[in-house]
C-alpha cells in the first residue's frame, strides 16, 4: 500500500511554530494527550465566534478567538480538535487552512492506553493485515478509500478526506435494497439510520433497533410510534448491543457522546467518545444498563448495521448465530479505533466465512468518521 511519507507526529515534534488548538472538549483533550506523548504542548486555544466566551479557561489556557491568536502570533500551526459533517463548519476549516498551516489530527475515538497520533512505525507493524484487507476489497474505489483514510491518519491533511469521501446515494447503490424485509440497527440513536433504511428499502417491514441511552431511546421510541401506522414495525430496545445478555456500565452523557464505559468498556478504559464541536462536553454520568446480544432475540435479519461507539467487536460476536442463520448484508463501522481496520475486518471475515463482496465507503465527515465496511452476499 502506497502511503504518504509525511507524518503529522514528526512535523509537530520538530515544528518551530506555536501550536493553536481549534476547539475544546473531548477532542481537544485527546489531542493534548497525543501532543504530550511526543513531547509537545499547545501554545494557544481558540473557539469559533459563536462559542467564544470571554474569560473561559481550557487546560490552563485562555480561550481566544482566531483573530486574537493571529494578533498575538504572526504564524502558527492550527490543529482542529472537533468533528463535524456540517458544510459551513468544514468550509470555515478550509478558509483557515488556506491561510495557516492546518491539520485535523485523527486520534482514536476510543483510546487504548492513551491518545496518540498514527505513525509510519504503526503502519509498518500492521502492513500485512492492511494489505490483506486491501486485497479482499472488490472494487478500486474501496481501495482508494482505504488509501485515503490511511494517508489522512498519518498526515491530518484535509485533502485526503476529499479523496476518500462518497455520497450517501453512491453508498446505498452498493446494497441489495429490494431484498431487505427485516433489519437490525445496532446503535440506533434517535432513529436516523432507521429513517435512512426505510427511505431506501421499499420492502422493509421490520427493524430491530438497539439504543442504551435513556433520553435518546425516548426519541427512538417516539419515532417507532410515529411510523407504526405505515405498517412498518420498529422494535425499539433500550439496551446496548453486546456479545451476551448482561449488565454494563454506561456513560450517559446524552446524544452521541454516550458510550459503554467504566470496567466494562471494550478497551478496558473509560475513554470518551468524540462527536464534538467547540464546547466542552457533558460530564460523565456512569450508570448501569441492560445489554443484549442480537442472537438472543432470534429475529429475522436481512440487513445488519453496527455503529455502537467502540463496542463493535462485542456486538458483532453477539450476532454470530444470526449471521450464520440469516446471512444478512452487513454495514460495520471501522472508525472508533485505527486497529478496527484490520481487527474488525478479519473478525467479520471469520464470521461470514468469506465468499462475499466487500466495499469500503465513507460519507462526508471531518475527521474520517463513519467509515464502514460493507459485506454483501453474492
Amino acid at each position: 500500500m502506497e502511503a504518504t511519507t509525511f507524518s503529522l507526529a514528526g512535523r509537530l515534534r520538530t515544528a518551530d511554530k506555536p501550536i493553536a488548538l481549534y476547539g475544546m472538549g473531548d477532542g481537544a483533550d485527546k489531542v493534548i494527550a497525543a501532543l504530550e506523548a511526543i513531547g509537545r504542548a499547545p501554545d494557544f486555544v481558540f473557539a469559533s465566534d459563536a462559542f467564544y466566551r470571554p474569560g473561559k479557561i481550557f487546560h490552563g489556557m485562555e480561550v481566544l478567538t482566531y483573530d486574537e491568536v493571529c494578533r498575538r502570533c504572526g504564524d502558527f500551526i492550527v490543529l482542529v480538535c472537533f468533528a463535524s459533517a456540517l458544510d459551513d463548519i468544514i468550509a470555515n476549516v478550509r478558509r483557515i487552512a488556506a491561510l495557516r498551516e492546518t491539520y485535523i489530527p485523527d486520534v482514536d475515538v476510543i483510546c487504548d492506553g492513551g491518545a496518540q497520533f498514527f505513525t509510519h512505525e504503526q503502519l509498518l507493524l500492521h502492513a500485512d493485515a492492511l494489505d490483506a484487507l486491501r486485497e479482499s476489497l472488490c472494487d478500486e474505489r474501496s481501495r482508494e478509500v482505504l488509501g485515503g483514510v490511511i494517508n489522512f491518519k498519518l498526515s491530518g491533511d484535509i485533502q485526503y478526506l476529499d479523496t476518500s469521501e462518497d455520497s450517501a446515494g453512491d453508498i446505498w447503490s452498493l446494497m441489495r435494497t429490494k431484498r431487505y424485509r427485516a433489519a437490525a440497527d445496532l446503535g440506533a440513536y434517535t432513529g436516523d439510520s432507521a429513517r435512512d433504511i426505510i427511505s431506501h428499502c421499499e420492502n422493509i417491514a421490520q427493524i430491530t433497533a438497539f439504543e442504551p441511552d435513556e433520553r435518546t431511546f425516548r426519541k427512538l421510541k417516539a419515532y417507532s410510534d410515529e411510523i407504526a401506522p405505515s405498517g412498518i414495525t420498529l422494535r425499539a430496545i433500550n439496551a446496548a448491543a453486546w456479545s451476551c445478555d448482561t449488565t454494563l456500565h454506561f456513560d450517559s452523557r446524552g446524544g452521541r457522546n454516550s458510550h459503554i464505559g467504566g470496567d466494562n468498556a471494550c478497551d478496558g478504559t473509560n475513554a470518551k467518545t468524540t462527536r464534538g464541536d467547540d464546547i466542552t462536553g457533558a460530564k460523565p454520568r456512569i450508570r448501569e444498563v441492560s445489554a443484549r446480544s442480537l442472537d438472543s432475540l432470534g429475529v429475522p435479519c436481512d440487513l445488519l448495521k453496527l455503529d455502537v461507539e467502540g463496542a463493535e467487536r462485542e456486538a458483532l460476536c453477539g450476532c454470530a448465530r444470526t449471521i450464520e442463520r440469516c446471512s444478512p448484508d452487513i454495514a460495520l463501522s471501522l472508525y472508533h479505533r485505527t486497529r478496527d481496520l484490520w481487527e474488525l475486518s478479519q473478525l467479520l471475515s471469520e464470521l461470514t466465512g468469506g465468499g462475499r463482496r466487500l466495499y469500503l465507503r465513507r460519507p462526508r465527515y471531518m475527521p474520517a468518521w463513519d467509515l464502514r465496511l460493507y459485506s454483501i452476499g453474492l
